[in-house]
């Protein structure tokens, strides 16, 4: 029971950083800077823990997706992104990333696709996704519903977007 409470805890600390950490970063003024999506994505995924069970695989990496930007918002974003993917296959399955030139309103832009194996978002959920506070609590899961949240106001703020499609 003590180890229990204690990684219930531990896991609402580690929230709780998160989300300061987030607060922190959204305070800063960005700074564009020239960076590549591929290299950015590549370091995410090394740094970001999750099951030896998880293949992870680039099925179109373009070493060419250089980009004038806001570098650290977009890694933000990344690892958010990655971080509902890992979480959704529940230790095993695979992550699959590609990613390829488009336009988009009228813009040269980079679509980037991540796809994971995970069991798919409930209907009764889906509308919440991107919201703040999505019921995400509710089923269990160690999150505030802050990070996909961003994320959506991220990139419709500079003009991107998100979205997400299931199989549920």
């Amino acid at each position: 029971n003590n180890q229990r409470w204690s990684n219930q805890i531990e896991r609402i600390l580690e929230d709780l950083l998160e989300l300061v950490e987030t607060l922190h970063e959204l305070s800063k003024s960005p700074e564009p800077v020239l960076f590549n999506v591929s290299d950015l994505i590549d370091d995410i995924l090394t740094k970001t823990k999750h099951s030896s069970l998880i293949d992870v695989k680039w099925l179109k990496r373009m070493d060419s997706a250089t980009v004038y930007g806001f570098q650290e918002q977009v890694g933000r974003l990344f690892r958010v992104v990655v971080y509902n993917a890992f979480e959704a296959m529940d230790g095993e399955g695979i992550l699959k990333i590609s990613s390829r030139d488009i336009i988009y309103n009228n813009i040269s832009a980079i679509e980037v696709s991540i796809t994971d194996s995970g069991k798919g978002i409930p209907k009764d959920i889906q509308e919440y996704v991107f919201a703040l506070g999505s019921p995400k609590r509710l089923l269990g899961k160690r999150s505030f519903g802050f990070g996909l949240a961003w994320a959506y106001f991220f990139l419709e703020w500079y003009g991107g977007r998100i979205s997400f499609e299931t199989e549920t």
